[in-house]
């Protein structure tokens, strides 16, 4: 089965030959396992260790003033430094002093007529049909995290 073949049966409740796999990682060990395993891109890496990645795309946000660095959803993220690497982490919820629906509704939420969507269109246009097209999704129980704090 292909990635997409894998991934598709689950959604329809059937069995796969395997369970499908995902990856993800910060940049920096990324950048260490495509060196460790000698891969060229992530493209490689997924083959190599049978990785059935989505493949993501998303529409480009038209917005591109932020308040005070804040992102789409007015989060505002600070730079955490370890050894060996960085992340963005939100030091800023939007929604952390809600109280109620009134609340959350007053709260500045992107329209869906704030992006261009042409990307996405383009990428499902020149899909070979191997792995899932993910376009533009959010974990919502991290986001609600990252929202209300």
């Amino acid at each position: 089965m292909t990635p997409r073949q894998r991934w598709q049966a689950l959604f329809e409740r059937r069995t796969p030959d395997r369970v499908p796999t995902d990856y993800q990682a910060t940049p920096e060990v990324t950048e260490r396992v495509l060196r460790d395993l000698d891969c060229a891109d992530e493209m490689a890496l997924w083959k190599r260790l049978s990785i059935d990645r989505r493949l993501e795309v998303a529409p480009r946000w038209l917005k591109s003033e932020t308040a005070q660095g804040r992102d789409m959803w007015g989060i505002e993220y600070r730079r955490a430094e370890y050894e060996g690497g960085a992340y963005d982490e939100p030091c800023v919820q939007p929604l952390a002093t809600a109280e109620t629906v009134a609340d959350v509704h007053a709260h500045r939420w992107p329209s869906p007529d704030d992006f261009d969507y042409s990307a996405v269109t383009e990428a499902c246009r020149s899909d070979d049909g191997q792995y899932p097209i993910h376009a533009a999704c959010y974990e919502p129980f991290l986001l609600y995290g990252y929202l209300r704090g």
